[in-house]
């Protein structure tokens, strides 16, 4: 009962930040310098010639001129906002403005709390997983014995993992952080752009230092006229991760949490998983070893425990660690050769809790 009467909370409360948000950007829109108004949809119209057709345009553009977006950020902005206004599945239609320039943007997770009274995700997640013990046994483990060899030790790391749903980055995150006892300042997360609506942000409130990348995938690749945008934007993210594994924090060597698929595992039934984009994946780790990470491959398997939703039921969620791959001396063939190597420890790693590999890749 006490579940119920929080949803049904959460609902009006979106409702009302729904209308609140239409209702100033409508403001805004009328009362638009027509000139300036006129300069924007014709810039934007040039990366974007669906927004012509689209019936969220008037919106659309109030929350440009609300938020100050530039033409770029506004076509970035509206781009994916469109999915997300498009979307049945999603609570909140609430959008936020994602811009090109705040690609890495330390402690957003932690600001999105303040600022939209987030409740404490990374603790909610751990109370949802009924196994959570023995997967922080099994993590704890790993960092002993990882810090136990003095080749491993003291190493920038970045563990890459399946998506199996939008909250296993950040239980991935609790997991490390819990066991080594550290600050979140020392974990980076890398997303997509998703955090582009008030529902996306509370799956990765408090997740600490964020990296915001554009994938390769259907929903994640920005339109062929913003192309150059995307690289520029991925560009800056990869230098800032280059940095990071070349240059210790204050709290010791980095690590960084990603899943190089970029996309959400597909379930097909109950006991089918596709990964999909392995060659996006590909590139990705390939790149990693180059800006100098060592690698730790983690794999996840739930049913909907670790979903998109808000107050998701409780569950099991079944975690296998690979072991550590490292990058030294390593060309870019061997390279490609090792990463294709991590995925398929990821894909294997996909179990039941009977130990059935579930997981195969799309392409």
């Amino acid at each position: 009962m006490f579940e119920k009467s929080k949803h049904a909370l959460w609902a009006r409360y979106l409702a009302y930040l729904n209308n609140e948000q239409e209702r100033r950007a409508l403001g805004a829109l009328e009362k638009a310098n027509p000139k300036e108004l006129s300069f924007l949809r014709e810039k934007v119209h040039s990366y974007l010639p669906t927004l012509k057709d689209s019936k969220y345009e008037r919106l659309i553009y109030g929350m440009a001129i609300m938020c100050k977006l530039d033409p770029i950020d506004t076509a970035i902005n509206a781009h994916y906002w469109m999915q997300t206004l498009g979307r049945e599945n999603v609570q909140s239609k609430l959008l936020l403005p994602w811009r090109r320039r705040d690609i890495f943007i330390a402690s957003q997770g932690a600001r999105m709390s303040q600022r939209f009274l987030f409740m404490d995700k990374i603790g909610f997640i751990k109370r949802k997983v009924l196994n959570h013990n023995e997967n922080l046994q099994k993590i704890g483990d790993w960092f002993k014995r990882r810090e136990s060899l003095a080749s491993l030790a003291n190493k920038p790391l970045m563990i890459v993992s399946n998506h199996s749903g939008w909250q296993n980055l950040p239980y991935i995150l609790a997991l490390v952080q819990e066991s080594l006892g550290c600050s979140l300042s020392r974990i980076t997360t890398v997303i997509g752009p998703a955090v582009a609506n008030l529902q996306a942000a509370r799956e990765v409130a408090g997740m600490g230092n964020l990296i915001n990348v554009v994938p390769s995938t259907g929903h994640g690749k920005l339109p062929d006229a913003l192309s150059q945008i995307e690289k520029e934007i991925n560009k800056q993210a990869w230098d800032k991760l280059k940095e990071m594994a070349q240059k210790p924090g204050p709290a010791g060597p980095n690590i960084v949490i990603m899943c190089p698929f970029g996309t959400t595992d597909k379930k097909d039934g109950k006991a089918q998983v596709i990964l999909d984009n392995k060659k996006g994946a590909i590139t990705a780790l390939s790149m990693a070893m180059f800006s100098g990470f060592n690698i730790l491959p983690i794999s996840t398997y739930e049913q909907g425990v670790l979903s998109g939703t808000s107050l998701g039921r409780k569950g099991r969620v079944n975690i296998e660690l690979g072991e550590i791959y490292t990058h030294q001396g390593l060309k870019g063939k061997v390279r490609k050769e090792l990463a294709e190597k991590i995925l398929e420890d990821i894909r294997a790693g996909i179990k039941d809790s009977e130990g059935r590999e579930l997981a195969q890749f799309a392409d």
